[in-house]
């Protein structure tokens, strides 16, 4: 062996001897911290994902359902706090006067349900050159089939409701005249409202037809006839 190296081993020994930390030993507390940063970072990034999973946020929901094509009103409504992925799209609950109430609905809204902006109407009803006509009616003169927001429905006039005659009228000569046929308007379903025994039929039409149709809706002397849904 070498002076060199005698002389490296007797420092080294030395070293040891004295409590001084040797390479290996310095290593040691490096090692150490790197650990107890990792952990930190773990922690940090455990605290993160607990917070973003359980903050929540207030946004608009259904508290009573609305049909299709129905006016979304403010009891209709409801603020619920919520815990949700980005993606999932809300309208807040400070919008809902703004967004919301008045408008009318795009889509059948159960209830429970969380409103967006894809489940409110863009476009107004009536729209230009349309009119809104309500007819109220027993149930022995609608369909048996229950009206749909949408459906496209006849009202059509029926003389003999409530005890009026129809059919034949005497002319002045005493022959009968062939009886016309029954005026009636083709219409689309813009809503239905039940109460007791009567429901309301909200029906649009072209703006020079609402008058006559409401005048003899108000009779009560017509009946609605459903057509077919298939498009």
């Amino acid at each position: 062996m070498s002076q060199v190296e005698q002389a490296a081993d007797s420092v080294s020994a030395q070293v040891e001897v004295e409590g001084l930390p040797s390479g290996r030993q310095r290593r040691r507390p490096l090692v150490l911290v790197g650990f107890v940063g990792l952990v930190v970072l773990g922690a940090l990034l455990a605290v993160l994902g607990y917070n973003s999973a359980t903050s929540t946020r207030d946004v608009v929901a259904v508290r009573e359902s609305v049909a299709k094509g129905e006016t979304i009103e403010k009891g209709d409504l409801r603020t619920v706090a919520v815990s949700l992925d980005a993606s999932v799209a809300t309208i807040p609950a400070e919008q809902a006067g703004r967004m919301v109430e008045g408008r009318r609905a795009a889509v059948d809204l159960p209830k429970g349900s969380l409103v967006s902006e894809d489940s409110i109407a863009q476009g107004t009803v009536p729209g230009v050159g349309k009119s809104v006509v309500g007819v109220t009616l027993p149930a022995s003169q609608l369909p048996g089939e229950p009206l749909e927001v949408g459906d496209r429905v006849r009202v059509v006039d029926a003389p003999g409701v409530n005890g009026r005659a129809g059919g034949s009228s005497q002319g002045s000569g005493g022959d009968s005249e062939a009886p016309s046929e029954p005026a009636e308007v083709q219409v689309e379903v813009a809503g239905v409202r039940v109460a007791g025994d009567q429901t309301t039929v909200s029906v649009v039409v072209e703006a020079e037809q609402a008058g006559p149709l409401a005048a003899r809706a108000a009779t009560g002397r017509v009946v609605i006839v459903l057509d077919s849904r298939e498009r």
